[in-house]
């Protein structure tokens, strides 16, 4: 759940996009596990090789947006940022 001006603003299920859901400092996110494949603390985000999750390091482990689960792709621009999208 992400909370916007004391107002609840999203709510995601992470074991809808195969994820688990954990509290790190009191600040919840979606991860696929630890961090790996070269990903690590303070890198742009990067799409999955299936380009269906959006993945950055987040205090160790791998945080994750499964763009698919948004009828979305993920994909990179040319100045290297990663996003969701049609």
């Amino acid at each position: 759940m992400t909370c916007w001006h004391n107002e609840v603003l999203a709510v995601r299920d992470c074991t809808r996009g195969g994820e688990q859901c954990i509290v790190v400092d009191g600040e919840s996110f979606c991860t696929l596990g630890p961090c790996s494949g070269g990903v690590k603390d303070g890198d742009k985000p990067r799409c999955s090789a299936s380009s269906t999750h959006l993945l950055r390091c987040e205090k160790g482990k791998l945080a994750s947006l499964d763009c698919a689960a948004f009828g979305l792709k993920c994909s990179t621009a040319g100045d290297g940022t990663a996003g969701c999208a049609t």
